[in-house]
């Protein structure tokens, strides 16, 4: 089992250090190239939201970040104090409408699901702690 933990702050310029952890994570084990763009994709997902979204008091949070390898199973786990929201619990957009159909917004919630394996949200005292899971192969 291998893991690296780090934090960001609720920043949109962070993410700059969210991808260069993530590119030396997956350098590092040796992990498919087009499986760490695709982690990338659902984990910016999330933080864009925990950033833009997350907090309204226009003040510095950190969010923690865990990457995990253990065996054949990579996971990542963001942890951020802002209010209380389930990725998991929203109602998905309908897929294949015209363009004039379809609302502005919601698509990551389907690209998430889509892109990893497994996710698991949970509300642990002031903290959201959501969890995403993908089965690696090495390049």
């Amino acid at each position: 089992m291998t893991h690296c933990h780090f934090h960001i702050k609720n920043d949109l310029p962070e993410l700059t250090t969210f991808q260069l952890q993530l590119d030396a994570f997956f350098d590092k084990h040796q992990l498919c190239t087009e499986l760490a763009g695709e982690m990338m994709l659902v984990a910016e997902e999330l933080l864009v939201n925990i950033i833009n979204y997350g907090h309204t008091d226009g003040l510095e949070h950190v969010i923690k970040i865990e990457f995990l390898i253990k065996q054949d199973l990579f996971s990542a786990t963001l942890i951020d104090d802002g209010m209380a929201f389930n990725p998991l619990k929203q109602q998905l957009p309908t897929l294949g409408q015209s363009i004039e159909h379809t609302a502005i917004g919601g698509l990551g919630i389907p690209l998430i699901l889509s892109l990893s394996d497994e996710q698991h949200y949970q509300r642990k005292g002031q903290y959201n702690v959501f969890r995403f899971e993908r089965r690696v192969r090495q390049s």
